[in-house]
């Protein structure tokens, strides 16, 4: 039987039978090894499912309720008075991914990719702190270029606006800029990637803004206070986050 892995920042675990082969729809914090055993866990469903020989596909969520759900995230807070936590970003020893905290490992891979709260970097750049910190901004972007993009397109939906373009940059004095904005063009820092869901929200809120009042002015504010009325303490606590575009 093949089985398909696709990885999700949902807090989910979701499986699909369909024509002798299982999808699996996983959270990336969700290792390869708890994966099997939810595999494990759940082989007489899917042994009925190939005994069946269902013509339709057949799904299966793991819920809330399943003893998988507290191994779904084991990540820690980011607490930002924590120096020794900042002096290991600085490093590329750590990272912040979504908000939460993920541990920086050397892999025999020649790939980049997130397994079960740690993100694995190829020997071959994981042993200079330069080379490591090029190999997490390259996966940040590809993040941001995957992940924020979707929520781009989610806020655009609520609001009834897409924007044309969007595009992840080094941005460094700041998380968008507006330049653009009659265009319809987002330039967000890709650094985005690494807040919490509220800040990102925030700054994509932000973005939209923009799209109807080009200045920081009382319209620009009440249209912020309207969409996030509780936008000024997002704004506050990402003056909290400014460090990370000195990494």
């Amino acid at each position: 039987m093949k089985v398909v892995v696709t990885r999700t920042f949902k807090n989910i675990v979701k499986m699909r039978y369909d024509d002798g082969k299982l999808e699996v729809l996983a959270n990336w914090f969700v290792t390869q090894k708890k994966l099997r055993q939810i595999i494990s866990e759940n082989a007489d469903w899917i042994n009925s499912c190939r005994e069946k020989n269902k013509t339709s596909a057949t799904e299966k969520n793991i819920g809330a309720e399943s003893s998988t759900s507290n191994d779904l995230k084991q990540t820690r807070i980011f607490d930002y008075n924590d120096s020794r936590l900042i002096s290991d970003m600085f490093s590329g020893r750590k990272i912040l991914l979504l908000g939460d905290i993920v541990s920086v490992t050397q892999s025999l891979s020649s790939k980049t990719y997130l397994d079960g709260g740690a993100l694995y970097i190829s020997e071959k750049y994981y042993n200079q702190k330069a080379e490591r910190l090029k190999a997490i901004k390259a996966y940040l972007k590809k993040i941001a270029a995957l992940y924020v993009a979707s929520e781009v397109a989610s806020f655009g939906s609520g609001v009834s606006l897409c924007p044309v373009k969007i595009e992840f940059k080094d941005i460094k004095d700041s998380w968008i800029k507006c330049s653009l904005a009659s265009q319809k063009i987002l330039n967000i820092d890709y650094r985005i990637t690494q807040l919490p869901q509220n800040l990102r929200i925030y700054i994509i809120a932000h973005a939209f803004a923009h799209f109807y009042n080009p200045a920081h002015d009382e319209n620009f504010w009440n249209y912020m206070s309207n969409i996030l009325p509780r936008y000024q303490d997002c704004l506050t606590e990402l003056q909290k986050y400014e460090f990370l575009k000195d990494i």
